[in-house]
């Protein structure tokens, strides 16, 4: 079985201080409901209009991340 050698932060807790694609899809999940809530609010939008379809985008990012790129063991 193959392992890699992650440098320890000192407490026995391995640190990984690499960027992963999976990092950036969870910072992009909740921006489609900020941009929806903003739309909702200040546009011509209703406001539940603007979260739902901002909701369902942010659906669509979680989605891609399971079943389109998903992550290996």
């Amino acid at each position: 079985m193959a392992t890699r050698n992650r440098p320890s932060d000192g407490t026995g807790q391995r640190v990984d201080q690499s960027f992963e694609r999976y990092d950036l899809l969870l910072a992009v999940v909740p921006l489609p409901m900020a941009v929806g809530a903003a739309v909702g609010t200040a546009g011509s939008v209703s406001p539940v209009g603007g979260l739902g379809l901002g909701s369902f985008l942010s659906l669509l990012v979680v989605l891609y991340g399971l079943f389109v790129d998903s992550p290996s063991a």
